[in-house]
């Protein structure tokens, strides 16, 4: 392996981030057990802690006796593993209460979304999650999920994490039609540029061309402020 690291990240109660990563730099070939050991001082109340081994690079690692302490005291008494198994009658309301889903296809009706109304009768802003970046079939439940709430409930904004004034070109192309939206999600977030994502924001564009609230895209995002679109957009905006 390149390195290995040995980390722990603690989360406070006041949303503060503490973190520590020690790294074993060039540690190539085999060797034999050593202890590593790593300190990490929170200075408000920790809400939890994560702690673990990092690899970069490949190779196998091996690792024993992993302790945590905390104020000089070890814990033992950890979590159970999720190993949760449904029993019978949590299986039935799942089967009572789940609404099924016919297809991720867009543009294929709502009648299996229409039980979704009355959840989000009084909502304003609707997160779409993922379990993973990059699932064909989430990206394709997205833009199905994104037909049902515009054509279906009157949203009209697509906010993603990604930068905001990343994002500007994109959502030029979707109001009017100028652009390349193939080369313009090469600009913004990486987990982003996907054929599936890309026919979400052609989808979008299609829309507008016969709505007289046009959609808009945007970001939620303020990681980077300093590209060449970032600043063209704030003085645009100015």
């Amino acid at each position: 392996s390149d390195s290995l690291g040995l980390y722990i990240w603690c989360n406070s109660v006041g949303e503060t981030t503490y973190a520590k990563l020690l790294k074993s730099e060039n540690f190539r070939g085999s060797h034999n057990w050593q202890e590593y050991s790593i300190e990490l001082t929170s200075s408000e109340l920790p809400e939890y802690f994560l702690f673990g081994v990092q690899m970069f690079g490949e190779g196998t690692i091996w690792v024993d006796d992993l302790k945590l302490y905390i104020n000089g005291n070890q814990i033992t008494d950890f979590p159970a593993s999720n190993n949760f198994k449904a029993n019978r009658g949590e299986i039935n309301w799942l089967k009572t209460n789940c609404i099924p889903i016919k297809t991720v296809k867009a543009e294929q009706g709502f009648k299996d979304l229409e039980p979704l109304k009355k959840y989000l009768k009084n909502a304003r802003i609707i997160a779409l999650g993922e379990n993973s970046h990059g699932t064909s079939e989430i990206f394709e439940m997205k833009n199905r999920f994104l037909e049902f709430l515009t054509s279906e409930m009157g949203f009209n904004v697509l906010a993603i994490e990604s930068p905001m004034f990343q994002t500007d070109l994109i959502n030029e192309y979707i109001t009017t039609g100028v652009g390349d939206p193939k080369n313009e999600l090469a600009t913004i977030t990486p987990a982003w540029d996907t054929e599936e994502f890309l026919s979400m924001i052609n989808w979008m564009r299609k829309i507008n061309g016969c709505r007289k609230e046009k959609l808009i895209f945007t970001g939620i995002d303020m990681t980077e402020y300093d590209t060449q679109i970032g600043r063209a957009s704030c003085r645009e905006r100015v």
